[in-house]
């Protein structure tokens, strides 16, 4: 998730067997998401925003790499973050991660690094690639 006004990105983790009622959603960070300066960037964000409206957190979505690389492979060129790193920014990401257990508790450190890259990433993304964003939201 992206603090706009503080250009800060930060990882949430919303496991499955985590957080089942509304009232355990800690409300100083329900108030934050709820901020309009804050934005949700990432691949299927809007899953993640689903989910977090059923903890009252209504927020807008900056960027979903998905659909970004929709848009980009109508166009004949492939898709995904790792796609889009490597053709807009020269950045070769590494995906294996994505393919293990996450409902470890607590996460091990390479797949906290990876999420985090990967929101990272969404995020220079976002401020890089302002022509395919306007695509995007429409």
């Amino acid at each position: 998730f992206l603090d706009v006004a503080n250009h800060k990105t930060y990882f949430i983790y919303l496991a499955a067997d985590g957080i089942v009622d509304a009232e355990m959603f800690p409300s100083d960070l329900r108030n934050c998401l709820n901020d309009p300066l804050w934005r949700a960037c990432g691949s299927n964000v809007g899953v993640d925003l689903a989910r977090l409206k059923q903890f009252g957190v209504n927020m807008r979505y900056r960027l979903d790499t998905v659909q970004l690389g929709r848009i980009l492979s109508e166009a004949g060129q492939a898709c995904g973050l790792a796609d889009l790193a490597e053709r807009s920014l020269g950045v070769h990401l590494d995906k294996s991660p994505r393919n293990e257990i996450w409902s470890s508790k607590p996460l091990p450190m390479f797949q906290i690094i990876y999420a985090v890259t990967d929101g990272r990433m969404s995020r220079i993304l976002q401020e890089s690639c302002s022509i395919w964003l306007k695509e995007v939201q429409r």
